[in-house]
């Protein structure tokens, strides 16, 4: 959760990003009104927003980007994996429009900065924040719900656009909440974008529709797949335990009140006793000293 110091820390970088992403939808929306006749020009431009938004999200918030712990073993389970596959597969057997190969490639390159950018801002942003104050559901679902209202106006206006969308909101955000890299959804998406930008890779392809069902699966799939939240909270309280019998150990342990001082060594000659103040230590009294 998050506490008044924090929040009121957050307020200031909060506002300057929200401005930011406002001045940057405007701008491109803009630049797809007037310039739609010239689409390598408006690309670039976009692009060279995007990399300046995606660097002042970074300037501004970049401890919470790096909030979550990465866990790489994650990616390696079969859920997971299964998940991401399913992912890709949607814009592998999808139809898509028809463009020119310069166009294609140009904005296959781009996806890298859609990735980082988008990634940064609803997942790294808006999904951390929304879990952190209302909870894991409703923090992927609202981040969802913002991905695809900030994608109106720039795809497609049709119901299975957005649901698309939607979907793939979601399963970006449960990859990122599974796995705790940031690398990997920005690598997901990139490869997303980068693979519907590109012609068709196969001679059969499937009509859009088909991509609500694989990005349901894939949905399920990550839901069936075990949080590593469990795993990461056992593995720092056996840390925690750990370092406290080391503390304990290490920490001299101090003498009991009440006990008894530490016996004296005996002195030379003297047979165990020790002599009493002013008199010098030596043989017993009526007793002979040994030759």
């Amino acid at each position: 959760m998050l506490n008044r110091q924090t929040s009121a820390g957050l307020l200031k970088p909060l506002v300057i990003v929200a401005l930011a992403e406002l001045t940057f939808m405007v701008a491109t929306r803009l630049s797809l009104h007037f310039f739609a006749d010239s689409p390598l020009g408006v690309e670039l431009f976009r692009t060279a927003l995007r990399c300046a938004t995606a660097l002042l999200f970074w300037r501004l918030l970049k401890p919470q980007l790096l909030s979550r712990e990465p866990q790489p073993s994650a990616l390696r389970r079969p859920a997971l994996l299964g998940a991401m596959l399913l992912f890709m597969t949607v814009p592998l057997l999808l139809e898509r429009p028809a463009v020119p190969l310069a166009t294609s490639l140009l904005f296959a390159v781009t996806s890298l900065p859609v990735g980082i950018k988008e990634e940064f801002l609803f997942r790294g942003i808006l999904q951390n924040l929304l879990q952190k104050r209302f909870g894991f559901r409703v923090g992927l679902l609202a981040s969802s719900l913002l991905f695809t209202a900030w994608h109106v106006g720039v795809v497609e206006d049709s119901l299975s656009s957005y649901a698309n969308i939607f979907l793939s909101g979601g399963v970006l955000g449960l990859v990122y909440a599974r796995s705790g890299s940031m690398l990997a959804v920005v690598l997901l998406h990139t490869a997303y974008d980068a693979l519907f930008a590109l012609p068709a890779l196969l001679p059969m392809t499937l009509v859009r529709f088909w991509a609500l069902p694989l990005s349901l699966l894939a949905l399920f799939v990550l839901s069936r797949a075990p949080a590593p939240a469990r795993a990461t909270c056992l593995r720092a309280c056996r840390q925690w335990c750990v370092l406290q019998k080391f503390r304990a150990w290490r920490t001299p342990r101090p003498a009991p009140t009440g006990s008894a001082p530490p016996r004296q060594k005996c002195a030379p000659g003297g047979h165990g006793r020790q002599p009493a103040d002013g008199v010098s230590a030596g043989p017993a009294p009526g007793r002979a000293p040994r030759p």
